[in-house]
């Protein structure tokens, strides 16, 4: 039904920004199990990063492949690594010390229904579907997939995705005497409507020892003021609020109280005109999900302005 669908055209790429490292590790948490039973090792490495894709599809092509290689080696490793190659790309490589495919074989594994490892049909080694259905979705999303297999040793699969805008694999880590412990008291407000990504968010931001009020819309930060008396050091605003409410729009009202410099906008809006418009408004705009160490940064150099 799957592959019906591929190549019927009903499946529509749908592109989201989500963080690759993440993905990668719940994946292969739930295959890690399978992996164990042949006590397999399984590796990882590379940075923390945002790609931007269809997260469905992609995790799909993580998957199949991580399920064949746990399905083929039989001892061993398995060794996901990620890779930034420019600016703009991140090259995925699972690498697994299997029984391998021989070359004139090669160009076979894709085949619907191939399973050149498996004449007898055995059900418990799949239908011969997994490749096949990696080599659409590699067509669909352009992955540049490519495959690199010797006979005995083992095999490699590689792909590409394109790094969200403002991910380029994470910015580099900060010295950690310049974490925000020189901060503790720096006024840190979050516009956030989103329960789960609002608690991360405040959990993240008190460990960094700050001091962080979270609301949900423009009327509650204007009541906070109101109470207390003054405004944040930096205010983080999520740009797709319920209700048709805009973060942009809040943003704009708040410079008649705080720095231009201290508004930050945040969006998960894969809309690059949408994001166009928030950086063109001269507003600091971080995509979600932001990176952890991109937004010390943010806290560190605010608190150094004092």
């Amino acid at each position: 039904m799957d592959l019906s669908r591929f190549d019927a055209g009903g499946i529509e790429v749908e592109e989201t920004i989500f963080r690759l490292d993440e993905m990668l590790e719940r994946v292969i948490d739930g295959l890690r199990p399978d992996a164990e039973s042949k006590t397999l090792r399984i590796q990882v490495s590379g940075p923390q990063c945002s790609v931007c894709s269809d997260r469905l599809l992609v995790e799909r092509v993580l998957s199949n492949l991580l399920t064949n290689a746990i399905r083929y080696t039989n001892e061993g490793s398995i060794t996901v690594t990620t890779t930034a190659i420019s600016g703009s790309t991140i090259e995925v490589s699972i690498a697994y010390t299997g029984i391998g495919i021989a070359s004139e074989d090669q160009e076979r594994v894709f085949d619907d229904y191939a399973q050149l490892h498996n004449p007898a049909r055995s059900r418990e080694k799949g239908a011969g579907l997994g490749l096949a259905i990696i080599e659409r979705i590699d067509k669909l999303l352009g992955l540049d997939l490519r495959m690199h297999s010797t006979l005995g040793v083992g095999s490699e699969f590689v792909f590409r995705l394109p790094l969200s805008d403002h991910s380029a694999a994470g910015p580099a880590p900060l010295p950690e005497e310049e974490y925000t412990e020189g901060y503790p008291d720096l006024r840190v407000w979050v516009i956030e409507d989103d329960p789960d990504v609002a608690e991360a968010f405040e959990e993240q931001l008190k460990s960094w020892g700050c001091s962080v009020f979270m609301a949900k819309n423009r009327t509650e930060i204007e009541c906070e003021s109101e109470k207390t008396g003054v405004w944040p050091d930096v205010i983080f605003i999520d740009d797709m609020l319920p209700d048709g409410e805009q973060g942009l729009d809040i943003a704009k009202l708040l410079i008649q109280h705080l720095d231009q410099d201290r508004i930050i906008v945040l969006t998960g809006n894969v809309d690059r005109k949408r994001q166009s418009e928030i950086q063109d408004s001269g507003f600091r705009l971080v995509v979600k999900p932001a990176h952890p160490d991109l937004l010390r940064q943010i806290i560190v150099s605010i608190g150094k302005q004092g």
